[in-house]
């Protein structure tokens, strides 16, 4: 048998192509008249059953399909959700406008990094189990919130700056919020508005967080147990992308650094301290004779490994910290969907700062023991094409397909083998646009543009 490391050394990274383009084979369309929540976009599994975050509501569905019950709510930009046996939370934000005075003041210091953007009507909800709102209060932050996290009795709330603490009795704050941030020069108010706010992983009723420059271990009462700005005495934290994901006793994320050192993921114990870190060969043509690191973005878990996302690659890891294989774009194979991955801005110093292209912390990765599921990008016609029909061909920029008149672009899913990272499909349809994916038993949940739908997995 040959494992996922041999392969790689005998037959290279696989190169992703969309060479076999079919139609997605739906089990399930939630039918929107009953879900009633607006634009679906987050999603949290709870056994069997789905909770949906949308802009006008939350609701539950079970496996079928079928929804359980809806609570509609005030229209939102983003609201985004958790869940255990008993409760459903969520968080909520309405996205402003973008304050670009320092950048105007300043434009060789502030370029598109002192850009702030702004955020209004930041609430924080807990829903029981049948569907009836218990509380809901304005956030501690009026900020980019990410989804909650839920302990026992309390619930985490990551934002821009701060990480909050409420009761899950009353919604009232259990201790004072806890800076993340670090305002270096007077210069990073815009950058990291534009950062993600990905939520905290409970284990063992602490919260495991990263924002901005900081990994935080947080105690279920809001007291910080652990907080620290690198790994050892001279490595920085900074840019800090994707992650948390936990993977038995450990927390895994990523960063890209600034000084066009290769991006970094690391995992962190649960009880404290790092176990090990490892630089990620995530090098991308940009043109014949130049190329550039590319930033991780997003992470899950999967069949005892974690899974990274660049915005043209897909990287495997055991737990121990060891790639078990990468698979690189090719033609647009992997070419991010239109809210996947990074986009980058700058000033005149420093030109590559990898922020999110969306405002959610909604996933574009799933995995499961057998496959890899990654939000892409594909130019087709307005019918799917056949199985085994040949991709479009690629231009000289990297990933980027060729437009041709009669072809229209919409996001696919690639679907990648779990042991090796060779491709098997691309699933895609007209119009199609992806928020967000979670396996949810034996389908691929997937928020769309046009609303939820449960998709095979094979």
């Amino acid at each position: 048998m040959i494992t996922s490391t041999a392969w790689a050394s005998l037959f290279g990274d696989p190169e992703i192509t969309h060479t076999k383009v079919v139609e997605p084979r739906v089990a399930a369309v939630v039918d929107p008249s009953q879900l009633q929540i607006g634009l679906p976009m987050s999603l949290a599994v709870v056994g069997q059953r789905l909770v949906v975050g949308g802009s006008e509501g939350v609701a539950m569905v079970e496996a079928g399909g079928k929804v359980l019950w809806t609570l509609k709510l005030p229209p939102a930009t983003a609201r985004q959700v958790a869940a255990d046996d008993t409760q459903v939370a969520f968080t909520s934000f309405d996205a402003g406008g973008v304050d670009r005075s320092a950048t105007l003041a300043n434009p060789l210091l502030g370029g598109e990094l002192g850009a702030r953007y702004e955020f209004r009507n930041a609430t924080i909800g807990l829903i029981d189990g049948e569907g009836r709102l218990l509380w809901s209060v304005p956030s501690a932050e009026q900020a980019k919130l990410s989804p909650p996290a839920l302990t026992a009795k309390t619930v985490g709330v990551v934002g821009v700056k701060t990480f909050a603490v409420y009761d899950r009795a009353d919604g009232k704050p259990v201790a004072e919020p806890l800076s993340v941030y670090t305002n270096v020069f007077g210069l990073m108010e815009g950058l990291v508005s534009q950062f993600p706010s990905r939520p905290a992983v409970v284990v063992g009723d602490v919260f495991h967080l990263v924002r901005n420059n900081f990994y935080k271990r947080v105690s279920a009462s809001g007291k910080e147990v652990e907080s620290t700005r690198t790994v050892g005495l001279m490595t920085p934290l900074e840019y800090m992308p994707a992650g948390p994901v936990a993977l038995g006793d450990r927390i895994i994320f990523g960063n890209s650094p600034s000084d066009g050192k290769q991006p970094m993921l690391l995992a962190a114990k649960t009880s404290g301290g790092f176990v090990w870190d490892e630089r990620m060969d995530a090098l991308v043509k940009t043109g014949m004779l130049s190329s550039a690191s590319d930033a991780p973005m997003d992470l899950t878990v999967g069949g005892g490994n974690v899974y990274v996302a660049t915005n043209f690659s897909v990287f495997c890891y055991s737990a121990a910290g060891r790639q078990q294989w990468r698979a690189r774009n090719a033609k647009g194979g992997l070419f991010p969907s239109s809210l996947r991955g990074a986009r980058y801005i700058g000033n005149s110093f420093e030109r590559k700062v990898p922020v999110p292209k969306s405002f959610l912390s909604t996933s574009m990765l799933a995995a499961t023991d057998e496959r890899v599921y990654v939000a892409t990008s594909y130019t087709g016609t307005a019918v799917a094409p056949e199985a085994g029909a040949s991709a479009v061909s690629g231009d000289a920029v990297e990933g980027a397909e060729a437009g041709k008149a009669g072809r229209v672009r919409a996001d696919a899913i690639t679907v990648l083998d779990a042991k090796n990272g060779s491709y098997i499909e691309s699933l895609w349809a007209p119009g199609q646009r992806i928020l967000g994916m979670i396996v949810f038993g034996d389908t691929l949940a997937v928020t769309m543009g046009d609303g939820l739908k449960l998709l095979q997995l094979k």
